[in-house]
């Protein structure tokens, strides 16, 4: 095995050799040519961006290459500690790890629900958290999560499956979602009905957003973050710009809409 390593490298060092001639000073350039792109590929942008990130490796404290960085995770949302914390778990593990979330404002909690949430990894300890953010964790939470880092969300969006939305609405009412699923049918260039195609039932959803969502055909897959609300068919001729009552009333009379911020699509 050595020895196919080294005609290997003897074989690379031969070829750079007849590109750019037999000089150190040239040998040496093509290795750093080749080098470099090696050394600067990584899983992060230039603003410290992780991927993919669990509750698991966040609490883990011997990862200390996250602290300060952004991360973005999803899990379920397992416990709620104020109207501004909760606690989430990815569901890499049964029994993974659950992480304390924080955010200065109000953060979009139902317990149970999965959701995504964008944020800095910090080492604050309990103290700081509850006194820069006006809590007090329960005893048990906080003997659990005294030594591990927490996250101070910039983003949280609840990602709920549209069934869980439309047959009971209320929780969600007023909160942000990330949701995702299949184009039923355009109404309008800004409204559009979802289905999740997951199961049997009436689960449509309709989708309406100030500006023409774009490239939207029926079939087209698509994932829509906004706000879900209860909307009259007078709201959505005045907001909206929708057009006859007929094409979407039977929709809003059941279920509520989403307000989306934000749609793209990820497949035809």
């Amino acid at each position: 095995m050595i020895n196919k390593v080294n005609n290997n490298t003897t074989s690379h060092r031969d070829r750079i050799t007849q590109v750019f001639g037999k000089t150190p000073a040239a040998i040496a350039l093509a290795l750093f040519a080749l080098v470099l792109p090696a050394c600067t590929g990584t899983n992060s942008d230039s603003a410290g961006r992780e991927a993919a990130t669990t509750t698991s490796e966040v609490a883990d404290r011997s990862n200390s290459n996250l602290i300060g960085k952004t991360v973005t995770i999803s899990g379920d949302i397992q416990r709620q500690v104020s109207p501004q914390a909760f606690t989430i778990q990815s569901d890499e593990f049964v029994n993974g790890q659950e992480v304390l979330v924080v955010n200065a404002n109000k953060v979009p909690i139902v317990e149970g629900t999965l959701t995504r949430v964008t944020g800095t990894v910090r080492d604050l300890t309990i103290v700081d958290v509850e006194k820069e953010y006006g809590f007090d964790l329960d005893p048990g939470l906080e003997a659990q999560i005294r030594e591990q880092p927490v996250i101070v969300a910039t983003q949280v969006a609840l990602n709920p499956n549209l069934e869980k939305i439309t047959e009971n609405p209320v929780p969600f009412l007023g909160r942000t979602v990330a949701i995702e699923g299949d184009v039923e049918r355009v109404i309008s260039p800004t409204a559009f009905m979802v289905d999740n195609n997951e199961v049997l039932g009436d689960d449509d959803i309709l989708i309406v957003s100030a500006a023409p969502a774009k490239n939207i055909t029926e079939g087209s897959r698509v994932q829509v973050t906004g706000n879900v609300r209860k909307l009259t068919t007078r709201d959505l001729e005045r907001e909206f710009n929708l057009g006859p009552a007929k094409e979407y009333e039977v929709y809003v009379q059941k279920q509520p809409a989403i307000v989306a911020e934000r749609t793209q699509v990820v497949g035809q």
